[in-house]
């Protein structure tokens, strides 16, 4: 259902810095990080025939994100180390079942990835996803009563890539 909309404010911040200034060894290192907040407020109508509305933020929006990856390369070999937080947000405004709104909880995921070039035209990867084994929690209402939990585990993905 079409509503009036809202009112979005918010900031980002970003860096990408790799440590060429350092000396020996320590110039291969570099950070890539940022940091988002947002906040809105935006009138929800009820149904499609009704004037009742709800005051809520918008659908699939987080407050609050945020993503940093440390890594180390040279020619021959990569390393990075990332984690990506994300606070709560609402998938349904109104929710399902009668709830004022469904949404899923706050997540924080760690990955890791190591590559090497065997050749010019060959790299192995070996990439760890959701290292902290991070679970999907959905909710519905005010109260925040478990609606999903997802489990998807941890995945580990090793790879060949060849360039001809």
């Amino acid at each position: 259902v079409n509503s009036k909309g809202g009112m979005l404010r918010g900031l980002e911040v970003n860096v990408q810095q790799p440590f060429t200034f350092l000396p020996g060894i320590l110039s291969n290192f570099g950070v890539l990080a940022n940091y988002t907040y947002v906040d809105s407020d935006i009138e929800y109508r009820l149904s499609a025939t009704g004037t009742d509305t709800v005051k809520a933020t918008l659908v699939g929006l987080s407050k609050h994100a945020a993503n940093a990856t440390l890594y180390f390369e040279t020619p021959k070999f990569s390393i990075r180390g990332s984690i990506a937080y994300r606070s709560s947000y609402l998938v349904a405004v109104p929710g399902t079942e009668g709830n004022a709104y469904n949404g899923t909880n706050a997540t924080t995921n760690i990955d890791a990835q190591i590559s090497y070039n065997l050749t010019d035209k060959i790299k192995l990867s070996l990439e760890g996803i959701n290292l902290t084994d991070e679970l999907n929690d959905q909710f519905v209402d005010e109260t925040n009563r478990l609606n999903v939990l997802t489990h998807s585990g941890r995945q580990f993905v090793l790879s060949a890539r060849v360039a001809f």
